[in-house]
């Protein structure tokens, strides 16, 4: 809907604009321009068509820990038992990171040691260990090696895992859509 707003604000002044289309007119396309003749234009092709529903998917954000979005994550652990944690979606980390607690809950074991270059260090010693299962709402990711940071207080949710996806982050969810090859 922003593409439409920032065209319709350039055409405006040209008078070719009317600001509200009609309703079966906005059910079919969100990019819509209305002439001054009362004439829609489907401009899907200038905006990018909306992504069919089937293929969306979306996580409610619960709350923002210095601005970035926490959402709920199902995980399954090696030994089968399954939980819900709070992650934090970090677009900036190419793995996924879990707490100490996490771990232990989870019953990951840990199985070698990984040199990762954080924000703020470089070559840090991180234990690694893996998860049968990370889930969102319908996207999962089996068998994932993920560190485990007893600093953190809530987990982190890598590329790792939302990489194959393109990723809308809104006010109140983050919707994921395959990424277009």
């Amino acid at each position: 809907m922003k593409k439409l707003s920032l065209f319709a604000a350039s055409v405006v002044s040209y008078g070719l604009f009317i600001a509200v289309p009609p309703p079966s007119i906005a059910q079919e396309s969100n990019c819509v321009l209305i002439t001054t003749n009362g004439q829609a234009m489907d401009l899907s092709s200038l905006c990018g068509a909306a992504p069919p529903a089937s293929q969306l998917q979306q996580a409610t954000i619960k709350r923002r820990d210095a601005g970035v979005p926490v959402i709920d994550v199902l995980f399954t652990g090696q030994n089968g038992s399954s939980q819900i944690f709070e992650m934090a979606v970090d677009t900036g980390a190419s793995g996924t990171a879990i707490t100490a607690e996490m771990a232990r809950v989870l019953g990951v074991e840990t199985i070698g040691i990984a040199l990762v270059n954080t924000a703020s260090e470089n070559e840090v010693p991180v234990e690694v260990g893996r998860v049968a299962l990370i889930q969102v709402n319908g996207l999962a990711l089996q068998n994932v090696p993920v560190g485990i940071l007893p600093s953190l207080d809530v987990g982190l949710l890598g590329q790792d895992f939302f990489g194959r996806y393109d990723l809308l982050i809104r006010q109140d969810v983050i919707e994921f859509l395959p990424a277009s090859q």
